[in-house]
Order: C-alpha cells, then sequence, then structure tokens
C-alpha cells in the first residue's frame, strides 16, 4: 500500500514538473515575441526620426529659400 502510494506521488510530482516544464517553454516563447516587437518598435522610431530630420530639414531649407527671395525682392524694388 505504501509502495502504491509512493509511486503514484512521484507520478503526481513528474506530471506536474512536465507542466511547468512546457507553462516555462511558453512562457520563454513569450518573451522572445516581446522582445522582437520591441526591437521592431525600435527600429520603426529610428526610421520615424529619420525621416522627421529630413521632412524637418526640408522645411527649413524652404524657409531659408523664401526669405533670401524675399530679401531679393525687397532689395530690387527699393532700387528701382
Amino acid at each position: 500500500m505504501l509502495l502504491r502510494c509512493s509511486t503514484s506521488i512521484i507520478s503526481f510530482i513528474s506530471y506536474q514538473l512536465s507542466v511547468i516544464s512546457y507553462q516555462m517553454g511558453v512562457i520563454s516563447y513569450q518573451l522572445s515575441v516581446i522582445s522582437y516587437q520591441l526591437s521592431d518598435g525600435s527600429y520603426q522610431s529610428i526610421v520615424l526620426s529619420y525621416k522627421f530630420g529630413a521632412f524637418f530639414s526640408l522645411i527649413t531649407d524652404y524657409c531659408s529659400l523664401i526669405t533670401d527671395f524675399s530679401q531679393t525682392m525687397i532689395a530690387i524694388n527699393f532700387y528701382h
């Protein structure tokens, strides 16, 4: 009777350990997915900041050209 009880307990513990092992595998997979998503988000933010920087540079150049053009037109009108 005691031997049968010990075998049942060992079987139960073995089953519980296999369930825990499976759950740890699932958690590991979920963490790798989260890690991938974070790295992808980081890459996307780098690309977005690069595009924003390029856009801001274009706007700055445009404003600079408009200012230079306006000053040139004022000078031309002043001398005529």
